[in-house]
């Protein structure tokens, strides 16, 4: 099952499926040669009802993780065409 895919994102939370998801996800990145993601997800709405989040979990969300940009191209951008002339 070649599908042509280069990367396989799964997200996990911790329910019974989870298992099941990833195992797919694994044999679906393997059969492409992708890499493979895995995110985590929480649900919030206990928290929402509660009316605010723990300090240390906030604290985890002001930190954003750095994220490289791409490397720049050293090649000179090409220049567009000037518009023809009218006399």
């Amino acid at each position: 099952m070649h599908e042509g895919y280069s990367k396989v994102f799964v997200a996990l939370d911790g329910t019974e499926q989870q298992d099941f998801v990833l195992a797919r996800a694994i044999k679906v990145a393997a059969n492409n040669g992708a890499a493979l993601i895995i995110g985590h997800v929480i649900d919030s709405t206990a928290l929402e009802s509660a009316g605010s989040y723990p300090a240390d979990l906030v604290q985890g969300f002001r930190t954003p993780s750095p994220i490289p940009s791409p490397p720049r191209s050293s090649r000179p951008r090409p220049t567009p065409p000037s518009p023809p002339s009218t006399l």
